[in-house]
């Protein structure tokens, strides 16, 4: 699981870095990154998707996600990473594990 702090000094949720880039500073067991590239929310800030210590997540995330090319391929890169935070695929980390038992 990712550290609150980023490796270049942010943390999560700081609109600073985008969702995307947050990829590249996790150690990832699920190396294979080429989806991210046509992913709706590559150029959406990582507030939207990482609610911070509130868990108030933005309706506007799942929105972006519901329109998205690559959603599955997302939520299955959350899943097998076990990434425990913030939305992907379209699912926060409690519904993330729901799916992942069903399976």
């Amino acid at each position: 699981m990712p550290s609150n702090t980023t490796a270049t000094g942010g943390s999560r949720g700081n609109s600073k870095y985008g969702y995307m880039e947050l990829l590249s500073e996790w150690a990832l067991v699920d190396k294979g990154q080429d989806w991210k590239d046509d992913a709706a929310c590559r150029t959406v800030g990582g507030d939207l998707f990482f609610p911070g210590d509130n868990n108030h997540y933005d309706p506007r995330a799942f929105s972006i996600c519901e329109r998205c090319p690559v959603k599955e391929r997302c939520l299955m890169f959350a899943i097998n990473n076990e990434i425990a935070y913030g939305i992907w695929g379209g699912m926060t980390p409690p519904q993330r594990q729901r799916y992942k038992r069903s399976l």
